[in-house]
């Protein structure tokens, strides 16, 4: 379905994380725009209703969050760690995820294929992490 889902998640399993949710598809539509990124400085996506940029950065390792936009702002090695996660995640044939140190706006980014995009997650009766308000 190309499913990329990304919130901030200040409870998530007790931790403060920024989540991106992916289904197969989505993966590999989001580790070609990072690609492009880690390559030629910067890259954009757009998916539904929210445009993705990619910047690399000279030290950084941050997410700016909006309705609308997403803004990726990763030193070299840090979208060279994602892709390399990335790839390992798109031979998988089953549910996986990683995790990657980030700086904003939570300590650590969850990379996530084939999990938490079902209305529910983890245990009965929590609320989904991605409700229909949620743009992406």
């Amino acid at each position: 379905m190309n499913e990329i889902r990304v919130k901030h998640v200040p409870d998530f399993k007790n931790e403060d994380v920024v989540l991106l949710a992916m289904d197969g598809a989505g993966l590999e539509t989001f580790l070609a725009a990072l690609t492009l990124a880690e390559r030629h400085g910067s890259a954009q996506l757009q998916h539904r209703t929210r445009l993705h940029d990619f910047v690399t950065e000279a030290g950084a390792a941050g997410i700016e969050l909006a309705d609308d936009r997403v803004v990726w702002r990763l030193d070299h090695g840090v979208a060279v760690e994602i892709i390399t996660e990335l790839t390992g995640m798109a031979r998988s044939n089953h549910p996986c995820h990683q995790y990657i140190d980030i700086v904003s706006p939570a300590p650590t980014l969850v990379l996530s294929r084939d999990e938490y995009l079902a209305s529910s997650w983890l245990t009965a009766g929590r609320e989904p992490v991605f409700g229909d308000q949620d743009p992406d």
